[in-house]
């Protein structure tokens, strides 16, 4: 019986003495993740900070630049064809969040792990950039299908991801900002001292699209929440960020048609995800 009794003590020594060590280890790990995360961070905050004070700096002078020549059809239909591609855009990602959020849900989760739809939401819009870099042979009615396709699977991606929280900025109003400026763009929709006159447009565009915004989001809601009025406000600054920055390229004789989508279409989507993060409504019960 002393045999066996020093043969349970011995267990137990041994026992704690093994998860003493284990719980060294995932300090020791939880230490090295921390420090590689400190470090990542830091340097993600020295590549960001400049390029953000570069963004500032392009925006301050493209604002600052004479006056787009809005007289010449070639830039008017450019800027029209433009917003009018992005808000079909918009559409495609509206439909895509909805589809993925109450549609595709259980398909979308059958066929891919988490981690691989966190993965896809990177690799899918860098397959489609690349793809426009290297063909250079399409044009930009191959390229506004490729990115509608890229749109609608970026929507069913994060509406299966995020669900209700993300629904609640309602996505369904987001086409009516560029549509908007796209029709104020149009001599034969608008008053000419309007589509003629960049500030004059921009203005009137920022002011007409901010209410659109607000009334479109609240007529599915039912009620105006701040998820709403904070994305319908992000979105305007973003339409008047990249107006400025498409009239300066078009003035430089920069402009590209893909560059001009990819950049408002994926800075808009991670002001929905701060957004939803910080104000949105999680799912009834």
């Amino acid at each position: 019986m002393a045999e066996v009794g020093q043969r349970y003590v011995e267990q137990f020594q041994t026992t704690v003495e093994t998860m003493r060590r284990r719980g060294l280890a995932i300090y020791d790990y939880s230490v090295k993740v921390s420090n590689s995360l400190i470090k990542t961070a830091e340097r993600a905050y020295e590549v960001a900070e400049p390029a953000a004070y570069d963004f500032l700096d392009h925006l301050v002078q493209a604002c600052s630049d004479d006056q787009l020549d809005l007289e010449d059809k070639e830039n008017r239909n450019n800027i029209l064809e433009l917003y009018l591609a992005l808000c079909v855009l918009m559409v495609g990602i509206s439909s895509g969040e909805l589809m993925g959020a109450f549609v595709l849900c259980g398909l979308v989760e059958a066929l891919f792990d988490t981690w691989v739809q966190i993965a896809l939401l990177g690799l899918v819009p860098s397959y489609v950039y690349l793809s426009f870099r290297k063909n250079a042979a399409l044009d930009d009615t191959e390229k506004r299908v490729w990115m509608f396709g890229c749109c609608l699977s970026e929507g069913i991606l994060l509406g299966n991801l995020i669900g209700y929280r993300l629904i609640s900025t309602v996505p369904g109003a987001f086409f009516v900002v560029p549509l908007v400026l796209g029709l104020l763009a149009d001599s034969e929709f608008s008053p000419v001292y309007v589509c003629k006159d960049r500030t004059r447009l921009i203005g009137f565009s920022c002011a007409v699209g901010v209410l659109a915004s607000i009334i479109f989001s609240i007529i599915p809601a039912g009620y105006c929440s701040s998820a709403v009025i904070w994305m319908s406000g992000t979105h305007i600054a973003l339409l008047f960020a990249h107006y400025q920055m498409v009239a300066a390229s078009m003035k430089n004789k920069t402009f590209g048609n893909s560059e001009a989508m990819f950049g408002y279409v994926f800075p808009l989507l991670g002001l929905q995800l701060i957004i939803c993060l910080f104000f949105g409504t999680p799912a009834p019960q």
